[in-house]
């Protein structure tokens, strides 16, 4: 190459192809290589490669100050990464990696990823306080787990995102017990498998205490509304206010629906006449995922949403001077169903600005045609009171686009009243300066003068 390179005199191209001439089975140096070669030979006197370590970023930090820099840059801004580092302090990734790695420090990778809200990890010395004294006005719902159980495992991921369902109702908490960790408190609460899913509802004291006596005890659910046969004795066996649970051993097998559509089983109280001895009622029928599990836990929420017939309809939305968002469902629609929480969450938003309700089309066929529903769900809402008008529809099902529409819709309708009384006002205000004629007191006492200063009408 040395000898191609001095033939031509330095002509970089002109070497090229003298190499590729001479040595044609040889791989063939670009024009490139020879300029290099014909600038280090100017620079440094040789052909060949300076030693490692003259030239080019260090492989490995010898001064104290670089080592310093690298870490100052990752105490300060832990994001950059590695390659940025390296090309502030001059180093190679490698020495930076050996820096890093010898003060513990590790390097990692992000994405992005959709935030789920943790779940209350409950523990022996929080779960009296947090779940047996629990506020009234509290819902807590609790997966007792263990590591070890594969059904366990599979329920995890459904249980976060079930929790972050319920992030937008008051008062609901989703909480776990590992009972691997937590054995004395799992055997006291009577879990015998996993995993084991337990509802404290409103107005309840966690479990209550069981007294196991010679008397019969009998099992009572919360959910079903048939009466205790002994009620003085249930009343000293266990509180009213057990939970309810989701056993995951029942005899009956775990189900799918087909998409869009739930079936609520309602299993009827069971009891058995067992000296001294309690049985349990199971809840069960669903699958364990976290929108069957959210449908379960809604049927014990409280509701803000008023069941309309014709005639309520007629008097609270029609007539009525409040704002009335309502529901027109039918009871076998799967998307009605499966609306039916984010409705009731979108009620609660609204509570105290905006009233809700829900119609029944199935019972009440002749108001839903009235109203102009052609399919279910129809969401609609009734701003001012009118004998004619049968309310806007709302065209989605989201609840994020449904409180959008209703805060513009007010908005607009507040900044419209305000216009009309405004114009109102000063048409009354040039009305009396033509007649020049001023308020006396029995004008201002009916407050025909006011029109001038009036801000707000109701329609």
């Amino acid at each position: 190459m040395a000898m191609a390179m001095g033939a031509p005199n330095s002509q970089a191209g002109l070497a090229a192809r003298l190499y590729a001439d001479r040595y044609p089975n040889r791989r063939h140096p670009t024009v490139n290589v020879f300029c290099r070669l014909e600038l280090r030979c100017r620079e440094t006197g040789q052909l060949g490669p300076a030693q490692r370590g003259d030239t080019g970023r260090p492989l490995y930090v010898q001064a104290p100050d670089l080592e310093d820099a690298v870490l100052t840059a990752v105490q300060q801004a832990p994001a950059p990464s590695t390659r940025d580092i390296a090309r502030a302090t001059n180093l190679s990734k490698s020495a930076v990696h050996q820096v890093l790695r010898g003060e513990g420090y590790h390097p990692y990778h992000y994405t992005a990823a959709q935030h789920l809200l943790p779940v209350i990890r409950l523990t022996e010395h929080d779960f009296s306080s947090m779940i047996i004294e629990k506020l009234s006005n509290e819902l807590w719902l609790v997966n007792y787990f263990a590591p070890w159980c594969y059904s366990c495992k599979a329920l995890t991921p459904e249980w976060r995102h079930l929790a972050k369902m319920a992030k937008d109702l008051p008062n609901v908490y989703i909480g776990e017990v590992n009972c691997e960790k937590e054995f004395r408190l799992c055997t006291g609460q009577g879990i015998r498998a996993y995993p084991s899913i337990r509802l404290y509802p409103f107005d309840s004291k966690g479990f209550g205490k069981v007294e196991y006596r010679n008397e019969p005890a009998f099992a009572w659910r919360e959910s079903v509304k048939t009466p205790p046969v002994h009620p003085t004795k249930i009343r000293t066996s266990i509180s009213l206010s057990s939970a309810c649970e989701l056993n995951t051993t029942s005899a009956l097998a775990n189900y799918a629906t087909k998409a869009g559509v739930f079936e609520s089983l309602e299993e009827k109280l069971k009891m058995r006449e067992n000296s001294g001895s309690l049985h349990t009622s199971i809840y069960s029928g669903y699958s364990k995922t976290a929108r069957s599990l959210f449908h379960w836990l809604f049927n014990f929420l409280p509701s803000p949403i008023l069941e309309l017939n014709p005639s309520t309809f007629n008097d609270h939305v029609m007539m009525d001077k409040d704002v009335w968002l309502v529901d027109f469902f039918a009871p076998w629609c799967g998307h009605c169903v499966e609306f039916a929480p984010v409705f009731h969450v979108i009620a609660q938003n609204l509570q105290g600005v905006v009233k809700a309700g829900k119609v029944d089309c199935d019972k009440y066929v002749d108001l839903c045609h009235k109203a102009g529903i052609t399919g279910y769900p129809t969401v609609k809402l009734f701003l001012k009171p009118s004998e004619f008008s049968y309310g806007d529809e709302i065209p989605s099902q989201s609840k994020d686009y449904i409180l959008t529409y209703v805060k513009n819709a007010l908005e607009t309708t507040k900044k419209s009243v305000v216009a009309i009384a405004v114009a109102i006002g000063q048409a009354a205000g040039k009305v009396m300066k033509s007649d020049m004629r001023p308020c006396s007191e029995k004008d201002k006492a009916s407050q025909t003068c006011d029109l001038a200063q009036l801000t707000e009408i109701e329609l």
